[in-house]
């Protein structure tokens, strides 16, 4: 939920107690890690060759906000520009979400033949010699 600025400034002590409690609460969910306490590991992209980019806390004076970095060569990088002043947390990064399937529970059938006999596995259609197209080959990081 957004709420702009009228709206906030329009919010009494007690709903602005709430929303700073409800902020703290989600960042702790968050994992954010200070950067005093720990720095990623640099490492580099395998697509993109280049150091991987982190969700950052950024801070100038009073104003905060949620920005995205590149970590590399031990300092946070926003195109050339090193960043390091401004960071002071960082999360860590996930795996990608990927599809789960259980091939023992898929139901394979030959295109050509309707042969549902098809055993995970297996290429062609035993009966017509049909190829078998995986769904799960066709699905993996959709």
């Amino acid at each position: 939920m957004s709420v702009s600025r009228e709206e906030r400034v329009a919010m009494t002590h007690d709903e602005l107690l709430r929303a700073v409690w409800l902020l703290d609460e989600w960042s702790d969910r968050r994992d954010w890690i200070r950067v005093t306490d720990r720095l990623p590991e640099e490492k580099i992209h395998p697509m993109t060759q280049d150091y991987y980019c982190y969700p950052c806390t950024f801070k100038s004076g009073s104003f905060r906000d949620v920005r995205y970095y590149k970590f590399g060569s031990g300092h946070w990088w926003n195109g050339g520009a090193i960043m390091d002043q401004y960071v002071v947390a960082w999360i860590d990064l996930t795996e990608p979400y990927m599809i789960e399937i259980d091939i023992e529970k898929l139901d394979y059938k030959c295109p050509v033949c309707d042969n549902d006999e098809i055993k995970p596995g297996q290429n062609y259609c035993q009966i017509c010699g049909g190829r078998i197209e995986r769904k799960e080959e066709q699905c993996n990081g959709a």
